[in-house]
């Protein structure tokens, strides 16, 4: 009776394990977009790991990079580049070095 109740919290003990959060992967998106003005990096400009559907909104936890498209940079070239929103106020923006 002792080894059934033994065996038995062992097989619940595992089991819990299937039951907890298990931790997500970031995703990787990219842009080539010209991103004009009026509109900002919140427009539908990224797409995952450089492939697929574009998809908007950037979310807190994922990594964000501008590629460069093959224009050469200058005033009205259409090079890769991105815009903030415009709001009022303090924003804040993250820095990787």
């Amino acid at each position: 009776m002792r080894q059934l109740k033994e065996l038995t919290s062992l097989m619940i003990a595992c089991s819990a394990l299937v039951w907890l959060p298990q931790a997500s992967k970031a995703d990787y998106l990219t842009s080539t977009t010209s991103v004009g003005a009026g509109d900002n990096w919140n427009g539908l400009h990224w797409q995952t790991n450089g492939a697929g559907t574009l998809v908007g909104t950037p979310s807190a936890g994922n990594t964000y990079a501008l590629i460069a498209n093959g224009t050469a940079f200058g005033n009205n070239q259409g090079n890769t580049r991105t815009r903030n929103p415009t709001v009022s106020g303090v924003q804040t923006f993250g820095v990787i070095r």
